[in-house]
């Protein structure tokens, strides 16, 4: 009869563990990855100089449209990427703390900074030197190698 009980017990911790530890840092590694693969679509936006295309396309409506689109869609994928950043921060504080431990080393992640960051990047205007220094910042706090 013992057993049973043991093995009951069992269950309840590793569901408890997987709840408080296991699933937050699985939402992390995703959260992670949407903020890599956000960098990566819009690098060549972030490092142009947007003068300098207008300039170059002159007056064509449907390009000064099309950029003022993909403009919009940056900023709004950044400020989307930021807020779950965030979030996820304040929600998982416990393995928020963890990621960011001494023990970890260079290893350590800060996503509250890079879901800051994340939302001011998507307000700043592409090709100018605090853009490139702000994905530098999240690049950093995720530990990303793009």
């Amino acid at each position: 009869m013992s057993s049973i009980i043991w093995g009951m017990l069992g269950g309840v911790i590793a569901w408890g563990a997987t709840a408080i530890f296991g699933q937050p840092l699985y939402r992390f590694i995703g959260l992670r990855a949407d903020a890599a693969k956000l960098l990566a679509r819009y690098d060549r936006l972030d490092y142009e100089n947007p003068d300098e295309e207008e300039f170059n396309h002159g007056h064509d409506l449907d390009w000064v449209d099309a950029r003022k689109r993909s403009l919009q869609a940056r900023q709004r994928d950044y400020e989307d990427c930021g807020a779950s950043l965030v979030g996820f921060a304040i929600a998982n504080v416990v393995v928020a703390k963890l990621l960011r431990h001494h023990l970890l080393g260079k290893w350590k992640f800060y996503p509250k900074s890079a879901g800051h960051n994340f939302i001011l990047l998507g307000d700043l205007r592409p090709g100018a030197q605090i853009t490139q220094e702000y994905r530098e910042k999240i690049i950093s706090a995720l530990k990303l190698e793009l």
